[in-house]
């Protein structure tokens, strides 16, 4: 939950902060238009040195991080300069520490992937957004360590994945990964596997790709994931009609009023391209439950005046 609560924070300023949003309150952060935003509980409130209960940074940085680096050379970039780096995320020195593993580029993302998923475990949030927006700003050359962590075990590491992923957008080199991450068995990783495919605009473009997985999705005992599939099947609109019209008819009795409900709002917004649901719909109009008979009666009358 605090994951999702994490995401919902960076949501709000274009899904992820940009680097140089970060304050020197390392618990406030600047919006694209220039308002302040408190992490709050996320980031923990403000506090002083002595009250942290985490390491010291005396403890965590061997050598005291002071200037930016000028540029990535091979001692700039060593494995003991990138831990130093990745360990000033927990002191003020942090923007310093970003600069510099953002300009070792590639060289710094076997270490920062690690000691990111100790965070994810650990739940350290705080160090946790400065990796990931380190990630981003990395780009591409961080994606083929992302896709790898998409196969963790671990949940939480794969959902990790998949929300620095979406936020790199020189590349689409992981949509195949996301696609495949929809039939993850873990409901959150499936659900932000959808979600991320319809930030990046690529469910119509995968649809055929798609479309199998969410059938089969439809069919869940999992009431949230059955409703991520109609989201999904609703934004790739025509070609998903017919999966909608199925669920609604139930002949063969898989679905609930729920679900039944959901490809009738899910018609209704895919709009005149779902014509051919038009006598489906109208034997709905004969159905015993009066949500179903109105949502149908509803529905029809948008499809017929669009």
């Amino acid at each position: 939950m605090k994951l999702l609560a994490l995401a919902l924070i960076l949501a709000t300023y274009h899904l992820f902060p940009s680097p140089t949003a970060a304050l020197d309150n390392e618990c406030l952060m600047r919006r694209a238009d220039g308002t302040i935003v408190n992490l709050g509980k996320l980031c923990g409130t403000p506090i002083k040195p002595e009250q942290n209960p985490q390491p010291t940074p005396a403890k965590l940085i061997k050598e005291p991080i002071k200037e930016p680096i000028k540029e990535a050379t091979t001692d700039n970039c060593s494995k003991s300069k990138i831990a130093n780096y990745i360990a000033s995320f927990s002191t003020k020195s942090y923007r310093v520490g970003f600069e510099a593993l953002v300009k070792c580029k590639g060289k710094s993302v076997p270490a920062l992937i690690e000691a990111s998923t100790k965070f994810v475990k650990t739940e350290n949030l705080r160090t946790l957004i400065h990796a990931t927006v380190t990630l981003q700003k990395i780009g591409k050359e961080a994606v083929p360590a992302l896709i790898v962590k998409m196969k963790d075990p671990d949940p939480k590491v794969r959902v990790f994945a998949i929300r620095i992923l979406v936020g790199i957008e020189d590349t689409k080199d992981y949509i195949p990964s996301l696609i495949n991450a929809v039939k993850d068995s873990d409901q959150e990783v499936s659900s932000l596997a959808i979600n991320s495919l319809i930030i990046r605009k690529q469910l119509v473009e995968n649809a055929q790709n798609l479309l199998p997985t969410l059938i089969t999705l439809l069919q869940s005992s999992n009431e949230l994931t059955r409703f991520d599939a109609f989201i999904a099947l609703k934004a790739i609109g025509k070609p998903s009609v017919p999966s909608l019209i199925t669920v609604l008819k139930n002949s063969d009795r898989k679905y609930s009023l729920y679900d039944r409900s959901s490809a009738i709002f899910g018609l209704r917004d895919i709009g005149k391209d779902a014509y051919e649901a038009i006598p489906a719909l109208t034997d709905a109009l004969k159905d015993p439950d009066k949500t179903i008979r109105y949502t149908a009666e509803d529905t029809l009358n948008e499809i017929r005046k669009r």
